[in-house]
């Protein structure tokens, strides 16, 4: 069921809109040929019928919606940095040659599971 109201007895809402976004507004505005105002609350009509059907249809409709996680930017900061020194490490092993082959890592991979087989069949 649409949310459809008729248009009088309005009541005003602010939104706090970055200029790039504004002048977006703007522009779609003087194509349609409707003021920035007609815009907004067409498009907060849609969100609210598009909010309902949701609700109407989706079981976990009552987790609340678009909400953006606090991040924790220094900590990720760390994170990035650590894992790009990580692997300057790596590459400048590949530099130098200080490297193991593919079939020779997997040899030392299945010496180590054959031993730990064997030791399982002893402890049998």
């Amino acid at each position: 069921m649409p949310y459809d109201r008729p248009m009088s007895k309005r009541r005003n809402v602010g939104a706090s809109l970055d200029a790039e976004t504004l002048g977006a507004l703007d522009r779609l505005a003087e194509h349609f040929g409707c003021s920035r105002e007609h815009l907004v609350a067409t498009a907060v009509m849609r969100f609210i019928n598009d909010e309902i059907d949701a609700i109407t249809e989706d079981p976990f409709a009552d987790i609340p919606p678009y909400r953006t996680p606090q991040l924790d930017w220094e900590a990720i900061d760390k994170a990035s940095a650590s894992l790009r020194a990580f692997l300057k490490v790596g590459e400048d092993a590949i530099e130098r040659g200080d490297v193991v082959s593919h079939d020779v890592v997997m040899a030392e991979l299945k010496a180590l599971d054959d031993e730990a087989l064997a030791k399982k069949k002893r402890a049998a």
